[in-house]
């Protein structure tokens, strides 16, 4: 009976450690977010993007060097 109560405690304690580690990465993928959105929000994206498309439009066809 004190094996498993030793088992109890220890799938207990993977536990708690696996549920910190998983709230640590939730609230680092809400921090990527909110910075993500700041990045998108920001009028110089969209002309950013629309320029790195132009660019790789008119960029030349690349032929294999082999």
């Amino acid at each position: 009976m004190s094996c498993g109560i030793q088992k109890i405690k220890d799938q207990r304690e993977h536990f708690l450690h696996t549920k910190t580690h998983i709230e640590t990465e939730l609230a680092n993928l809400d921090e990527l977010e909110e910075v993500a959105k700041k990045v998108m929000d920001n009028e110089f994206y969209v002309k950013k993007m629309a320029l790195a498309k132009m660019l790789q439009v008119m960029e030349p066809e690349k032929k294999d060097s082999y």
